[in-house]
């Protein structure tokens, strides 16, 4: 970065200092998201560019412009805007739910905090994601933690889970659920317990929607497929009795082969023409 206007005055060497000042909304978050550390601690020359060493681990999806401001020890500040962007992570895990047409179905996960410190949180859907699908709660309080778990209450494929590994969620069918949004959020020794909900109101295929948990330091991301169950025809018993006995079906088979008599033919024979004199 060249300072500007800068002037060293018949000296050599000047000290200088830097900060960062970030928007009050992402200023927690850079704080251990965002590292620039000098790499000279003096301003030597005029023309000599002043040059940082950056590192940007960011924990969830932002965009914000901070700057940087150098100050100068005898007198002088310089600010420089840095503008960050973390685009929108890779899906953490995949959870599927089985609902037949008009009914509810619903599946249980934990989600916990891997901060030293409680945190508030938000759950919701992405816009695109279609209407059948709700969450709940979808907004509360995530309890401190050691490490983040996508944890289903039933079936397999429940796995602990670190930021970057994926797990997928099993489903649990049935009646009510439902309902997105309200606070709350009953803290455990898990996690936070989440309840997506799936209400399909008509056929067609699968139904894909996106799933974002985020608090001020982290934020997952969950794709979740609504599917109909595997249709299943039922193997029914006739009642009624279709086999005729033996004898009647011997009976219809020698009447059917049977030669058939023309009888406008015999009548028109000589014969049968005297008879009906």
């Amino acid at each position: 970065m060249h300072l500007n206007g800068l002037s060293l005055g018949g000296r050599g060497e000047e000290l200088y200092t830097h900060e960062v000042v970030a928007p009050a909304s992402e200023r927690a978050h850079l704080k251990r998201a965002l590292v620039m550390k000098p790499m000279q601690a003096a301003i030597t020359s005029t023309s000599e560019p002043l040059r940082f060493a950056v590192v940007f681990q960011p924990q969830r999806a932002l965009s914000c412009t901070c700057d940087l401001v150098v100050s100068r020890a005898s007198g002088g500040r310089w600010r420089f805007p840095v503008h960050l962007e973390a685009s929108e992570p890779d899906v953490d895990g995949t959870i599927t739910v089985e609902a037949r047409v008009n009914t509810a179905a619903t599946v249980v996960f934990f989600l916990a905090n891997p901060e030293p410190t409680p945190g508030t949180f938000t759950a919701y859907f992405t816009p695109g994601s279609p209407a059948e699908f709700a969450v709940t709660p979808g907004a509360g309080v995530m309890p401190a933690g050691a490490a983040a778990v996508l944890s289903p209450r039933r079936g397999g494929g429940g796995s602990p889970r670190a930021p970057g590994v994926n797990a997928e969620g099993s489903s649990r069918t049935g009646g009510g659920g439902g309902g997105g949004g309200g606070g709350g959020g009953e803290g455990r020794e898990d996690g936070v317990e989440f309840i997506i909900s799936y209400a399909p109101t008509e056929y067609g295929t699968d139904k894909h929607g996106r799933l974002v948990v985020h608090t001020e330091m982290q934020q997952w991301v969950f794709e979740v497929v609504g599917m109909s169950p595997e249709y299943h025809a039922p193997a029914g018993v006739s009642r009624v009795d279709t086999r005729l006995p033996g004898d009647v079906e011997a009976s219809l088979r020698a009447a059917r082969d049977k030669p058939k008599r023309n009888v406008v033919r015999e009548n028109l024979r000589p014969i049968n023409k005297a008879k009906g004199k």
